[in-house]
């Protein structure tokens, strides 16, 4: 993922964000082994969003899962992959985000 930007301190707290993405709740994730609280906030909330969107989308080696079956596997995995106290707040907004069409 390239970032264009003229603001290099900009540039610099994206590819951080990219990085601060893929660390676990756990520690067990990115290349730094955060872990919990010492993961960045934002880092916190953007990795359910993106989870949630990558499961939810159709990719070239696989086809998207259903709506509840992405609810499903985030709230499996929080206090592991994820925050738990987002991944409380997600289960109990996630319906006024999205329209109940969307629904299995």
């Amino acid at each position: 993922m390239a970032v264009k930007t003229t603001n290099k301190n900009t540039e610099k707290q994206a590819k951080q964000l990219r990085n601060d993405l893929n660390e676990n709740w756990d520690g067990t994730g990115g290349p730094e082994k955060l872990k919990g609280e010492s993961i960045p906030f934002m880092a916190r909330i953007l990795s359910v969003s993106d989870a949630f969107d990558a499961m939810t989308s159709d990719r070239p080696y696989r086809k998207k899962m259903s709506i509840d079956t992405a609810v499903k596997e985030i709230a499996a995995n929080s206090g592991k992959q994820f925050d738990p106290e987002i991944v409380k707040i997600f289960l109990k907004i996630k319906d006024s985000l999205l329209p109940q069409a969307f629904y299995d």
